[in-house]
Parts: structure tokens; sequence; C-alpha cells
């Protein structure tokens, strides 16, 4: 879509993958994210299966050097589905994620939109 291609600097049409995951730790479900990577980056991806790697295990098997990753942070309120994967009621304040990675040569590989219930626990990014 639109805010898609924006995000990825793609010209409108280009294909793309879109990966779903949900997040758990001890079983809990944590963090449901919505990713799309430009298939032009990751040609042969939809063979290997139905698997949802991280973009890090992502690039390391297409050899794409990482660069930086620009990441905003909110807070929504827990709806449809999002709401019955995390295992909360409609309306619960989530962590919002927003983040775009790049490429060591500047393109964007992968947007990924990820809404959190924490619990007890917290938010770690790293990126070295």
């Amino acid at each position: 879509n639109e805010t898609e291609a924006r995000r990825l600097q793609l010209r409108s049409g280009e294909p793309i993958f879109r990966i779903h995951r949900v997040r758990t730790h001890n079983d809990v479900p944590l963090m449901v994210e919505e990713s799309t990577v430009p298939q032009a980056r990751f040609p042969g991806l939809a063979q290997e299966g139905d698997v949802s790697p991280s973009i890090v295990v992502l690039a390391h098997h297409y050899g794409v050097l990482l660069g930086r990753a620009e990441e905003r942070i909110g807070v929504a309120a827990a709806k449809g589905e999002v709401a019955k994967s995390l295992k909360v009621a409609e309306g619960t304040p989530l962590l919002t994620l927003d983040c775009v990675v790049y490429a060591i040569d500047g393109r964007p590989i992968e947007w990924r939109l990820a809404r959190c219930h924490l619990r007890e626990n917290h938010y770690l990014a790293e990126m070295n």
C-alpha cells in the first residue's frame, strides 16, 4: 500500500513481503509485529515456508549488511486481532513501536509496526 511504499522508499506497486510475528516470553504473548520487507532484497523468501525470522536473521541469510534503525515509540489502545493475540481486553493501553531498519547503503529494508503489552517485563533494543 501507499504507506509501505513510502516507509520503504519503494515505487508504488513494487512487490513486498509481509511478515506477521507474535513474540512471547514464558509462553505469554508480549508483542505483535507486522513487518514489511522489499521482495527485491529478499528473493526466494516465499519459498522458505512458514517462517517469520527477524530482520537480523534475514539480513544475514541474504547477505544484507545492516546499518541503522529509527524507532518511534507511542501508546495506543488494543483492538481486534491484536487484543486477541496479546490476550488483553480491547482498550488496554499498548506500547507501539514504529521502526524502519536501514541497510548499510542507506536503503530501508524493513518497516515494522509492533504493539506490546509488556506486563512486568521491559523492552530493550540493541543494535551492534
